[in-house]
């Protein structure tokens, strides 16, 4: 295979399954996709995950399918786990009222960014506001159910004019 640029021959292998060139160290030929050997004696450069055993290259620092870092130390890591805990019911909304968010461990919301300002907010936290907020919509119904028929009642008089008779004939 040569060069695109300078027309020079450049290493490689030939396709078993089409017989086209390769470059040296591609995995897959580029016209059929067919997978090429690995040349006799190169070992994959792949290591094992010593979390969860999965193979990765040896750049990444951090697995990337269960996210532990290669370079840490087991105990380490281990502890800062056990030091954190976290408990959903202990949630605090954000404090801005339009926002949806939550105040992460940093003190800001998670969707936009604010700080917490506890005199703005309720300091309860995020599962009691949702039980009061569903709780109101039902109350609310059942007190506009009670109140419509009288509402209705008033209205059917003064909807309905009533027709003025002739008595002159």
């Amino acid at each position: 295979m040569n060069c695109p640029h300078c027309e020079k021959e450049l290493p490689g292998q030939t396709c078993p399954q089409c017989g086209q060139p390769t470059l040296e160290g591609a995995n897959f030929c580029p016209q059929c996709g067919h997978q090429l050997a690995l040349p006799a004696g190169e070992e994959p450069k792949l290591i094992e995950c010593s979390s969860c055993n999965r193979p990765l290259l040896p750049e990444f620092d951090y697995c990337p399918s269960c996210g532990h870092s290669r370079h840490a130390e087991p105990e380490e890591q281990d502890q800062d786990q056990d030091d954190f805990t976290f408990d959903p019911s202990e949630r605090i909304a954000c404090s801005d009222g339009l926002c949806i968010g939550i105040i992460g461990p940093d003190g800001k919301c998670t969707e936009c960014g604010k700080p917490y300002k506890p005199e703005v907010a309720s300091e309860e936290p995020l599962d009691t506001v949702q039980e009061e907020t569903n709780s109101q919509p039902e109350e609310k119904k059942e007190e506009e159910s009670d109140s419509e028929p009288e509402k209705k009642q008033e209205e059917e008089p003064n909807s309905r004019p009533e027709k003025k008779q002739d008595t002159e004939s």
